[in-house]
């Protein structure tokens, strides 16, 4: 699997027009990670994947990402991006020293309130329910696998504030239990110390796509001054949609709040030709290395569904 994800990997390096790729993580488990409803590799994946990208792709940052595109030439290494989403400790706590170590710089996408997290993830009390083999409070859901995945995409097929509802039983059920922290202010900061890009999330994680134009205004600025200061002052001019969903509609509002870039978690290539506010990212939760490595050289071949005439 690895020969091959490589060889394809190689054969693109022949092409001549630029491409590179975005890759986007979320949570890091300092130990094993186990299949749940958001998604989370290990360390030891996080580890590997990083000397593997070293060693076939030319790492960059994400906001240098375009100028290796355009200095790219036939044969050379294609860039590679790498990102973090949503507020999570082990991004500090776990991710932060393998970058660090292996001299890497990624982009955090963040929204930066841990209250509005413990209103916001509902996969938390949902993973919860599923470790304690807790009835789920809801006859959709009940008819669905107790799968992770499954469960997740049935969560979020529902409107918001159903969604937001069945969150809520959830945690009534699973009292005392509380929501995990979240990433403070303090860790983007050390992140953004450290040298790492940081992008917008929204405060409350909501779908965009589902919100009316005024909603959808304040989600796309809600909390964006607290995550510019908390990244030292620097102005923050890019969003990773929540849940990777963008229209039409959201790329013209986000245009409208001053971000010039927005990625979503379509799994494609990046050209000079694709629309800055729909850039595509590989998610890295592929379950190993090698299935990552496969899925890299799949979007490679992926033109991206949004270009610029």
């Amino acid at each position: 699997m690895w020969l091959l994800a490589w060889c394809l990997i190689l054969l693109a390096r022949l092409e001549r027009q630029p491409r590179g790729l975005v890759v986007v993580y979320h949570g890091v488990a300092a130990g094993a990670a186990m299949p749940g409803v958001a998604p989370v590799v290990a360390r030891t994946q996080l580890e590997r994947d990083v000397a593997a990208f070293a060693r076939h792709f030319r790492l960059v940052g994400l906001e240098q990402l375009g100028v290796a595109l355009a200095a790219r030439r036939r044969r050379g290494r294609i860039p590679l991006a790498m990102t973090f989403d949503d507020d999570l400790l082990s991004h500090v706590d776990v991710a932060l020293p393998v970058l660090c170590h292996a001299g890497v710089t990624a982009t955090f996408f963040v929204g930066g309130d841990e209250s509005a997290c413990e209103r916001a993830y509902w996969w938390e009390p949902l993973q919860l329910a599923l470790d304690r083999a807790i009835e789920l409070p809801d006859e959709h859901l009940a008819t669905v696998a107790r799968e992770p995945s499954r469960l997740a995409a049935a969560m979020l097929a529902l409107p918001a504030a159903r969604r937001d509802a069945l969150a809520a039983a959830l945690w009534a059920r699973l009292a005392p239990a509380r929501p995990p922290r979240h990433l403070s202010r303090m860790g983007i900061a050390s992140l953004a110390r450290a040298g790492h890009g940081i992008g917008f999330h929204t405060r409350d994680h909501a779908l965009l796509t589902e919100l009316a134009p005024p909603a959808l205004a304040e989600a796309l600025t809600d909390g964006l001054a607290a995550v510019a200061e908390a990244a030292g002052g620097r102005a923050v001019r890019m969003i990773a949609y929540p849940y990777g969903r963008s229209d039409p509609a959201v790329r013209a509002a986000a245009a409208a709040a001053g971000f010039t870039h927005g990625y979503t978690t379509r799994p494609c290539a990046v050209t000079p030709a694709s629309d800055p506010m729909s850039i595509g990212r590989v998610d890295a939760a592929a379950g190993s290395s090698a299935l990552l490595a496969l899925r890299l050289a799949r979007a490679l071949r992926t033109e991206p569904e949004d270009q610029v005439r």
